[in-house]
């Protein structure tokens, strides 16, 4: 994406990214398309200033192909050692600093919960807050419930009042 981009191209690269991050195709292509987006983060904040077809798109689409990179098919099953194992460190590492970013336009929060990558968040608590080795996910999960926490409304009460004291206490600690 980018200022220089036509509208149309931008409209043909998000297409793209969603079609890339589908269940359907390999663990490369889906990982590839999210570290796409992960490098475009910046510009799928500014929502604001997309035309209103490409930010439909953008929050309606994407989020949940996002979300799909990690949630696969019920279907699949991910081995332990494989790219599409429950917890991946350099895929999540992308994905969380990708949902941090989009946490800061409120645009995008009622999507992040609406699409589940809160939930997603909370339950990578147990993963990546217990150890020193990943406090970079520890910051990122942190970031995104914070920004998510103001505005709690009867839809994501449930969500954040899922998260007990002790993983609070955990996701601080080792952020």
């Amino acid at each position: 994406m980018g200022v220089s981009c036509s509208p149309a191209k931008q409209h043909m690269f998000i297409e793209r990214l969603v079609a890339c991050m589908g269940s359907t195709m390999p663990p490369h292509l889906r990982h590839a398309a999210l570290r796409a987006a992960h490098s475009a983060r910046q510009d799928m904040t500014s929502i604001d200033a997309m035309d209103d077809r490409l930010r439909d798109i953008v929050l309606t689409k994407l989020s949940p192909a996002i979300l799909s990179v990690l949630c696969l098919h019920p279907s699949t099953t991910p081995a332990n050692n494989g790219p599409d194992r429950f917890f991946y460190e350099y895929r999540d590492s992308c994905y969380l600093e990708l949902i941090c970013v989009l946490a800061r336009n409120s645009d995008w929060r009622p999507h992040l919960s609406e699409d589940r990558h809160i939930d997603l968040c909370i339950s990578m608590i147990p993963e990546y807050c217990k150890s020193e080795s990943y406090n970079r996910h520890a910051f990122y999960i942190a970031g995104i419930l914070l920004r998510i926490a103001p505005e709690q409304t009867s839809d994501t009460l449930p969500l954040l009042g899922s998260v007990t004291e002790q993983q609070w206490w955990d996701v601080m600690r080792s952020s």
